[in-house]
């Protein structure tokens, strides 16, 4: 989704309506969970190893699927194609900011950084529309022989579907207002993240000249200058503020003004409209 579209209405609601890949993907995730907790005693030849024999196993799942489906590539546009460089770089700023604290170069911590490329993998190829959340999306760039794509799951020509109705600009511009303020929050989340573990990481473990501030991580204290303390104090207090702004702002917006942000929940007109019509 970008910052003003709506999200799509048939977003998967159960396990069964993802697609295959997704599920591949979730399966991909879960084994570099398993390969976390197995990290001491795995080296990080070995962890690379396996991560890339997982993979190879789950795209070839996927290959052999989509040639039995007969499914074909729909394209990209150019929004598709900034869509996935956005993501690519957000992605890389996010397991950037946990270098500090968590190296990837050690093998106890290599596996989380090998799950979020996974993750950024998938949400790169969604947004290129190699990919879908949805089996039904899927389904529809799967062509049977002589005929155009079409949605497998139906074999009888089902009635024209009217189409949405235009979504009033007012809506796209709050919408995207919204979204663009919860990057910023993300963005300074994730600034939060990677300054203090600078700060951490080069703290002094006891008060020094020019270290003189307490810093804390899980009953670890270390000392580091005013400047870095207060740099961080300052993302945390944004952060602190921002976070609790995007849910009550989430809130009003999707639900009480109507402007949709969440796939599946009904607005609060909808919800409205549709137990009027079932009282009747």
């Amino acid at each position: 989704m970008s910052l003003f579209e709506a999200p799509k209405s048939n977003y998967p609601q159960k396990w069964k309506d993802y697609s295959l890949d997704f599920r591949l993907m979730f399966v991909y995730h879960g084994c570099m969970m398993v390969l976390f907790f197995a990290g001491e005693f795995l080296s990080t030849q070995y962890e690379i190893l396996i991560a890339a024999l997982t993979a190879a196993v789950l795209v070839s799942v996927s290959v052999r699927h989509r040639r039995e489906m007969n499914w074909r590539w729909k394209g990209a546009t150019t929004a598709s194609v900034l869509r996935a460089a956005g993501g690519m770089v957000l992605t890389g700023l996010f397991l950037f900011a946990g270098t500090p604290l968590f190296s990837p170069k050690d093998h106890r911590f290599l596996p989380w950084y090998l799950a979020g490329i996974g993750i950024a993998v998938f949400g790169i190829l969604a947004a290129l529309n190699v990919v879908e959340f949805s089996k039904d999306e899927f389904l529809k760039s799967c062509h049977r022989q002589g005929t155009e794509p079409s949605n497998l799951a139906t074999a009888a020509i089902s009635p024209a579907v009217p189409a949405d109705p235009v979504e009033p600009s007012w809506k796209r511009i709050l919408r995207g207002a919204l979204m663009l303020f919860f990057l910023i929050v993300w963005l300074d989340g994730v600034a939060s993240f990677y300054f203090f573990g600078v700060a951490f990481r080069n703290g002094s473990p006891v008060a020094a000249a020019t270290k003189t501030e307490p810093l804390d991580d899980h009953g670890r204290t270390v000392f580091v200058s005013k400047d870095q303390k207060i740099l961080v104090d300052d993302l945390q207090t944004a952060m602190s503020i921002g976070i609790p702004m995007i849910f009550v702002l989430g809130f009003i917006v999707h639900f009480i003004v109507g402007v949709k942000l969440i796939p599946n929940a009904p607005t609060f007109r909808e919800w409205r409209r549709t137990t009027s019509n079932a009282g009747t």
